[in-house]
């Protein structure tokens, strides 16, 4: 099984996409503040 995890770095915001399972199409994503607070969370 593999994993994989995008990252999308914008001036305001992180968008995070995880994909967990390719064959069921899990999925998890989150959006954090491009702060160092933010950078912390993730």
């Amino acid at each position: 099984m593999k994993a994989f995890i995008g990252i999308d770095v914008g001036k305001e915001k992180l968008d995070v996409s995880w994909l967990r399972d390719v064959v069921k199409n899990k999925q998890k994503t989150k959006v954090l503040k491009n702060t160092k607070q933010g950078y912390q969370e993730l």
